[in-house]
């Protein structure tokens, strides 16, 4: 399910799904834009967590890769209103201002 999710979410931002999932010591992380560097953390429970290292790592390949780095929390449960929120750098968000 993971790599569907991927692939949409690449259609939705007009994107590419990276091959194994970032896992190629050249590309990284799940879906990349002309702009961002994407990464996916989907979940089928109401809460979600990650670990401060997950931004530290998205942050430094999206340097090397000069994108922008976004995070995408996706809600799979039944009933979630809105499925797919987005976490980015402060600085950039407030440039798309």
């Amino acid at each position: 399910m993971p790599r569907k999710n991927e692939e949409r979410l690449a259609k939705l931002l007009k994107g590419i799904k990276v091959p194994l999932s970032g896992s190629l010591w050249y590309r990284k992380e799940d879906v990349e834009t002309d702009d961002y560097l994407v990464q996916l953390k989907t979940t089928s429970k109401g809460t979600a967590s990650f670990k401060l290292s997950v931004l530290d790592i998205l942050v430094k390949h999206s340097l090397v890769s000069h994108k922008k780095p976004l995070l995408v929390l996706e809600f799979t449960k039944e009933g979630c209103f809105e499925p797919m929120w987005v976490a980015m750098p402060l600085g950039d968000y407030l440039e798309l201002k």
